[in-house]
């Protein structure tokens, strides 16, 4: 009779693990278990409910100048996406984690004017100097005190080698003991545009992601 072979520490760390559930028809989940450290994935499709109003860009020149490639179309998000599917982020986050946790913001870009063919762009560096803290809750007070001039918000960010234009990017690291990071993020990926194409009938799909990085269980 053979004896039976045990997993090596070695082994346990290198072992993988993913999965995927669908939790409605526009919502997914992801898990990716690696060694020590686990990842939640939760993906909300924002087009099906929202829209995005697309205009051609500078980039064609832009592009030639500037060391970081800027997308061909310059797009813009109602506002209404921060308020009804970003904002409430904000209270569960504080909930869980208390009322001292701030998620960082790292990337937004606002519209501000009278029209969608009268604007001016403003980057969250920007914000600082109108005295706006530099967090998701800072955003929030900003454009709920602003709310007539601001019209929406732009693609801040183009990833090139990913294919994906960033709306929105804020996280919080060092969470708690057992969790590492949670990441929000609004994206449009230019590698699933034909999927959106065909099933939404818009050519940018906004996606919003929750990414939860934590100590594996």
């Amino acid at each position: 009779m053979g004896k039976r072979k045990l997993k090596s520490k070695g082994s346990e760390e290198k072992f993988t693990e993913q999965f995927r559930a669908v939790i409605d028809n526009s919502t997914t989940l992801s898990m990716y278990n690696e060694k020590r450290r686990a990842t939640c994935i939760v993906r909300k499709n924002l087009a099906k409910d929202y829209d995005v109003e697309v205009d051609a860009s500078e980039a064609p020149v832009l592009n030639k100048i500037s060391e970081n490639p800027q997308p061909f179309e310059s797009s813009m998000a109602h506002l209404n996406i921060l308020e009804e599917e970003v904002f409430p982020l904000i209270d569960a986050f504080k909930a869980v984690f208390g009322e001292e946790k701030e998620l960082k913001l790292r990337s937004i870009k606002l519209a501000v004017g009278g029209s969608n063919t009268d604007y001016v762009s403003i980057r969250e560096n920007d914000l600082i100097k109108y005295d706006v803290k530099p967090t998701l809750t800072g955003l929030k007070s900003f454009i709920k005190e602003n709310n007539d001039s601001i019209l929406g918000f732009l693609d801040s960010e183009y990833v090139s080698e990913e294919g994906n234009v960033i709306y929105l990017r804020c996280e919080k690291r060092d969470v708690s003991d057992d969790i590492y990071s949670i990441k929000i993020k609004i994206l449009a990926s230019m590698q699933q545009r034909g999927y959106f194409l065909q099933q939404e009938h818009k050519y940018y799909g906004l996606q919003l992601f929750i990414i939860i990085e934590s100590r594996k269980p």
